[in-house]
């Protein structure tokens, strides 16, 4: 993980990062303004949302437009979205509803000291598939 202080230097950072190879991601992610000026300002390849930003958008019905609209708008960039701080099952269904392609947080285990004893613990029901995300093109994809 790295800070950049400025857009230049992250620019140089992340083109010299893509060649050698890397895929860039983006950590604290915003959901708002900050966040679509951030995703079309930086080449990135995962926006990552931090469980803060997650609860602020399940707040209101705005906050999930919002973050869908932000999902939306990364996935036609070509970059996946993260949903960091999933802790209930509630926020994994939020977190599907509105498109995020990946979840983290403790919902699906606490750090263990060997992957057999982590991957023994996760509940087998949170890996169902997910319908599609509900949206405009839902009739399209009937």
């Amino acid at each position: 993980l790295w800070r950049l202080p400025e857009t230049g230097a992250a620019d140089l950072f992340i083109r010299r990062a893509r060649e050698k190879g890397f895929l860039v991601g983006l950590d604290r992610f915003e959901v708002g303004a900050r966040g679509f000026q951030q995703l079309i300002e930086s080449d990135i390849d995962l926006a990552k949302i931090d469980g803060a930003a997650l609860a602020r958008a399940r707040r209101s019905r705005k906050g999930r437009s919002l973050l869908r609209a932000l999902v939306g708008l990364a996935r036609e960039m070509g970059a996946a979205t993260v949903a960091a701080g999933v802790q209930e099952e509630a926020d994994l269904a939020f977190a599907r509803d509105c498109g995020l392609q990946f979840v983290q947080g403790d919902l699906f285990g606490l750090p263990a000291p060997n992957l057999k004893a982590f991957t023994s613990a996760i509940p087998a029901h949170l890996f169902q598939a997910a319908a599609p995300p509900a949206g405009p093109d839902a009739a399209k994809r009937a």
